[in-house]
């Protein structure tokens, strides 16, 4: 991890100029603390193609943000903050995983009122630790939205997105001579989200996004996957025969949540996605994803 620690500290100190020029302009600020809990479940934890390879599991999520928002101006905020997730799952411990790091968001309304569009650029950075090692990682990610709120009841709004993930090491090559930088990934991603109220406490929340690059799939080998991967490693989270394989691929993701308002600062979800991905030479997986959490902000 110590590859992933130093090279948090470089980004932090890219952004350090910008954001001392945007904290120099006289700004209110407040502080701010959220804090949250999820249990959830996948049937295709491995990302596997064929039903032998398929596992399900559960885990639960604890996490933590705190951080400062700022207000440089009548229709401008900034938010600074650092963020620590920990997860553990019930059957496939190798996958338990610490992660922890920090993140800004610019965030400009062109007008007044509610129906004023919003555009908001987010950057994040942080590094994942899992007791399996080979899927430590420094993640970063630029995120870019538009949103403009139609009717009272109705929140649309897109984004567009970059994410990159580096590993902490390279696993050696395995015998099909391909890198064995199974971790190392690269995506873009294309949001369609809404919120809609249902009244004063509750509210659906759900979209479609539309994820292009990079996938990791752990199946026992076969000719087809290995030929079509960009790097192979072994995976013995899932069995000691198991192999991951980084291949090119397309993500159509449908999500809904139902939420509701708990106490003055709670919220309760439970929500549903599917993920449904075409990978390069016809390698095709779904999954099917449940949750439910409950968040609290002070």
């Amino acid at each position: 991890m110590r590859n992933l620690h130093n090279s948090i500290l470089l980004d932090a100190a890219g952004l350090l100029p910008w954001l001392f020029a945007v904290l120099a302009v006289p700004v209110s600020a407040q502080t701010f603390f959220d804090t949250g809990v999820e249990l959830a479940g996948t049937d295709n934890l491995p990302r596997a193609q064929f039903p032998q390879d398929q596992f399900t599991d559960q885990s639960l999520t604890l996490r933590a943000k705190a951080g400062r928002h700022y207000q440089p101006g009548d229709y401008t905020s900034l938010n600074l903050y650092g963020v620590a997730t920990v997860t553990s799952f019930d059957r496939f411990t190798g996958m338990n995983n610490v992660e922890f790091g920090f993140g800004t968001t610019l965030s400009h309304r062109f007008g007044l009122g509610d129906q004023a569009p919003t555009l908001s650029i987010t950057a994040n950075v942080s590094a994942s630790d899992y007791r399996n090692g080979n899927r430590d990682a420094l993640n970063r990610e630029v995120i870019v939205g538009l949103s403009r709120r139609i009717t009272a009841r109705w929140l649309p709004s897109l984004s567009i997105s970059r994410a990159v993930s580096d590993g902490d090491y390279d696993v050696p090559k395995s015998g099909s001579g391909r890198p064995g930088n199974t971790w190392d990934q690269r995506n873009w991603s294309f949001g369609w989200n809404n919120e809609f109220e249902l009244g004063s406490a509750s509210w659906l929340s759900g979209g479609f996004t539309l994820r292009s690059g990079d996938i990791v799939s752990s199946n026992l080998p076969y000719d087809l996957i290995r030929n079509s991967a960009k790097a192979i490693s072994l995976d013995t989270v899932f069995g000691e025969k198991v192999v991951a394989y980084r291949i090119d691929a397309r993500t159509r993701i449908f999500n809904l949540d139902y939420n509701h308002v708990v106490g003055e600062t709670g919220t309760w979800y439970v929500g549903m996605e599917r993920q449904l991905t075409h990978g390069s030479a016809d390698i095709d997986y779904d999954i099917t994803l449940w949750r439910t959490g409950l968040l609290y902000s002070f």
